[in-house]
């Protein structure tokens, strides 16, 4: 199975109407970065932890059992961790920009599955072949937020 992704700035799908935001917010988990399991308490692990909650909605909302090790509070530390080692994310530092896709692409590939589209709307460095504007367009953000195949960070 393909899967849509967009990042963003920010998550705005509660733009796409009441419903569809209901549904979506349901079954995005909205995992606390400062977590114990993960050194430092997780400080510098916002790029992979944003970016399993999405995950974890599409495995949930599509029934991709095999995209994350699990939906549960300990399959989501285990999602974490690997997309930490994937986007390379330092514990003092961060996560680098680039590595952010970079690192999503690696995961979703390593788990049995192919991004069919990827853009990134922001002004930090990550790469041309993802990247579509420097800020992120509310339009935009209704139109890919509305599918239920796609996830907005």
């Amino acid at each position: 199975m393909r899967l849509v992704i967009s990042l963003a700035a920010v998550a705005l799908a509660f733009l796409t109407g009441a419903a569809d935001a209901v549904t979506k917010a349901a079954q995005t988990p909205c995992f606390c970065q400062k977590d114990p399991s993960f050194e430092k308490d997780g400080a510098n692990y916002c790029a992979p932890t944003a970016v399993s909650d999405g995950l974890i909605y599409l495995a949930r909302a599509r029934n991709l059992v095999g995209l994350v090790p699990g939906t549960d509070h300990a399959g989501q530390v285990q999602l974490i961790k690997a997309l930490a080692e994937h986007m390379e994310t330092d514990p003092d530092d961060g996560t680098p920009p680039g590595r952010v896709i970079e690192g999503l692409e690696s995961y979703v590939e390593a788990r049995g599955y192919k991004l069919r589209q990827l853009e990134v709307a922001t002004w930090r460095p990550v790469g041309d072949h993802a990247k579509i504007a420097a800020k992120p367009d509310l339009d935009w953000m209704r139109k890919v937020a509305a599918a239920p195949d796609t996830v907005v960070m």
